[in-house]
């Protein structure tokens, strides 16, 4: 008797998973478009005429619209007589008994072959579409992991279905808790999520703040990423809010318009905390100045291509003051170290400048006013540059300075358009 395909029965015809021997490979380019002939004939073992039949029998779901389950029964069956621990041969039984109408024999089967071999792709696709089916979400995030350890070079399609499955609470606590469990491809799949735009970088905040919720959190890696994507994404205030729901209760007592300012913490390379560029010409590092912490920085010869630190404000429409200490050595580039704020987005204007520091210059203090607009400037970068070298820049190593005590605050002032 044949039937034709189910939807749900398709998936095999998208998995190339059998391993292939030189028999399998003599068999199934021999006898693509005939499953009749007699296996026993073929010159080769039991063991491999076993698998013969199983790769036949896989093959008609391949080469046709229609599959004959009566054959596919039968073919399974002898494979599996002639050696009872071929779980592929097991899988191509229990799809013959759903392929007939018995559903519940078929995922018996199925499961069994599944528990049989872990190495089984078959069983445990199906296994997982199966458990999909009836919204089981643990049971089939757990045969996912299963496939994605097995058949790590498959990832695609199971980080698309992943995706898709994680639209309601249910399956995101099953994923999150699954993730918590930092699955060998955990790393790979939240990079993922940062390239699929809206829905991904969705799924990717629910699961950070679910992990929080079970005492786990994203490593410093996956964080980083999740908030670069939201950034780029022109979403830096969601990010903001991610970002503070990471700080410990005393991180958020401390908190400032400009947090640590003083580099007490140090520099964890986070968007909302301080970044180094990784440009060449430079060296940036936090050293101590008695019993304060400053921010030093050494110029070689050449100059950073781009920023050399910079930080991510979510500041009000308003006008604030920066200010800071700051102390130079031979620094001899035109202009000199600058601190700039500029918008994030589409409107990246600079809304706020230091004068250049340029040559020897002991302890001192910095100052200067900004105002934020109330319109397209929703976040903003604090980024410190340095200018070209001048005449005498080979004889000399570039030159160094340090900051300290860099503050932001707001003026009485209302802001005025």
């Amino acid at each position: 008797m044949r039937k034709t395909l189910k939807p749900k029965d398709y998936f095999i015809r998208s998995f190339k998973l059998l391993p292939i021997s030189a028999a399998l490979v003599y068999a199934i380019l021999a006898y693509t478009n005939d499953f009749s002939f007699n296996v026993r004939r073929l010159p080769i073992g039991d063991l491999s005429r076993s698998l013969v039949l199983t790769a036949a029998a896989t093959q008609m779901f391949t080469n046709y619209t229609e599959v004959d389950w009566e054959k596919v029964s039968e073919m399974s069956q002898e494979a599996i007589s002639i050696s009872p621990l071929n779980s592929k041969a097991l899988t191509l039984y229990g799809l013959s008994l759903e392929g007939r109408g018995d559903s519940a024999g078929g995922r018996q089967i199925i499961s069994a072959a599944a528990r049989m071999n872990t190495r089984d792709n078959i069983a445990h696709y199906w296994m997982a579409l199966d458990r999909i089916a009836i919204q089981d979400w643990p049971a089939a995030i757990d045969q996912i992991d299963i496939l994605l350890r097995v058949q790590p070079q498959l990832w695609p399609r199971f980080y698309e279905i992943l995706l898709i499955i994680a639209s309601t609470p249910s399956s995101l606590d099953a994923l999150s808790e699954k993730l918590s469990e930092m699955p060998p491809w955990r790393a790979q799949f939240i990079t993922y999520l940062t390239w699929q735009s809206e829905r991904g970088l969705r799924v990717g905040t629910s699961i950070a703040a679910r992990l929080r919720s079970r005492g786990s959190t994203f490593t410093k890696s996956e964080f980083g990423l999740l908030l670069t994507a939201l950034i780029d994404a022109n979403r830096p205030v969601e990010g903001y809010f991610l970002w503070l729901s990471s700080l410990s209760d005393l991180q958020m007592e401390q908190l400032e318009y400009l947090s640590n300012g003083r580099f007490e913490a140090g520099i964890s390379g986070l968007p909302f905390d301080w970044q180094i560029s990784d440009s060449s010409g430079f060296i940036a590092d936090i050293t101590n100045i008695g019993e304060e912490h400053a921010l030093w920085i050494q110029l070689y010869r050449g100059r950073p291509d781009k920023w050399i630190v910079r930080k991510l404000l979510v500041l009000p429409a308003g006008t604030f003051e920066m200010k800071g200490d700051f102390r130079a050595n031979r620094v001899k580039t035109y202009p000199g170290f600058a601190w700039t704020i500029s918008c994030v987005g589409i409107d990246s204007r600079v809304i706020g400048e230091t004068s250049p520091i340029e040559g020897t210059v002991p302890w001192s203090t910095f100052s200067f006013d900004f105002s934020v607009p109330q319109q397209n400037c929703s976040a903003q970068w604090l980024t410190l540059t340095v200018g070209e070298p001048d005449s005498d820049f080979e004889k000399a190593n570039g030159g160094e300075a340090w900051f300290n005590n860099l503050s932001i605050s707001q003026r009485d002032t209302p802001y005025i358009q």
